[in-house]
Order: structure tokens, then C-alpha cells, then sequence
């Protein structure tokens, strides 16, 4: 991506050795009921090292359910593809529900992480499911809460295979 606040075949903070950091930004309020369990159990999961940041909306959501998480408030377009962009071990969180409202979003979360070199996880449904192709511009995920748990811990779990994913 040209427009990229890093150089061309740069990944965003990959360290095999740093806690992986899971981004859930919105300037609006999206349904989370299939992932804020699932952040609960990767939280309480010892075998992963994780920070959950939440980044507009989502992260205030996240916090009232219970979930350990730091909450940075709605950035700037600018400021918000460098503070993705700097965070260790990024992986972008994008839930969506299947309502038909959420069908007509734009994918501009997915280029958005894109754009700052952090690989996304998103929700099995369009507008995703029509841009993603599954393990070589990100990962396509279920609504349930087991499939995001079992998601989050793939990569958490896996250094060696998420540096190979990101790059």
C-alpha cells in the first residue's frame, strides 16, 4: 500500500518475543456479544501474553462487560494508522453482526489496518467475506465466541506462524 506510514514490506511491531496487542476500534458502536466472551477467556487464557486495546466505542463496551482492556479514545485518521502501526504484535479485531445493515458497511477497518501493516481477523460476513481471502490478506472468523477464542489463541500461541502470516 502505498499511503502506508511505514515502508513497503514492513509489518507492523512483529516481535516474536512481545505479547501479542488485539486492536478493537470503532467511531461507532458495533455488536459484540460473540467476541467480548471470547476476550474474557483469551484474557484469562496463561498460555497466551495479550493486551486488548480498545480504541472509540468498542473499547468502552469491552470495559463495562468485565474485560481487562485500555481504552484510548476516537483518534484521527492520521494518528490512529501510526498507533496501529507502532503497537507490538498487532492483530486487528473486526467483529460485525449478519444484520443487513452491517451487509452494506464498507470494508474500511480491514484497509485500514491495511494500510498501517497490521493483519486483521474479521467476522466471516460481507463486506469482509468479499475482500479477504482467508490466510493471505487476513483471517476470516465465525460470530461465535469459540471461533474468536480459537482465532486470538492460534496466533497468540504461534510466533514463528503469525511472523510468516504477516509477512
Amino acid at each position: 500500500v502505498t499511503n502506508s506510514p511505514r515502508p513497503a514490506g514492513v509489518v507492523a511491531g512483529q516481535d516474536s518475543d512481545a505479547k501479542l496487542t488485539l486492536v478493537v476500534a470503532s467511531t461507532d458502536t458495533v455488536r459484540m456479544d460473540f467476541l467480548i466472551p471470547a476476550l474474557m477467556r483469551i484474557f484469562e487464557d496463561e498460555t497466551l501474553d495479550v493486551e486488548i486495546v480498545g480504541i472509540g466505542p468498542p473499547g468502552e463496551a469491552i470495559r463495562a462487560a468485565g474485560v481487562p482492556i485500555r481504552c484510548v479514545e476516537t483518534l484521527p485518521y492520521e494518528k490512529f494508522l501510526l498507533f496501529v502501526a507502532e503497537a507490538k504484535n498487532p492483530v486487528g479485531l473486526i467483529p460485525l453482526d449478519t444484520s443487513v445493515f452491517s451487509g452494506c458497511k464498507s470494508p474500511i477497518k480491514f484497509l485500514d489496518y491495511s494500510m498501517a501493516g497490521v493483519v486483521s481477523v474479521c467476522s466471516n460476513v460481507p463486506p469482509y467475506s468479499d475482500l479477504v481471502v482467508e490466510g493471505v490478506n487476513g483471517w476470516l472468523v465465525d460470530g461465535t465466541t469459540e471461533a474468536w477464542y480459537a482465532a486470538v489463541k492460534d496466533w497468540g500461541e504461534s510466533p514463528d506462524g503469525r511472523r510468516r502470516r504477516a509477512g
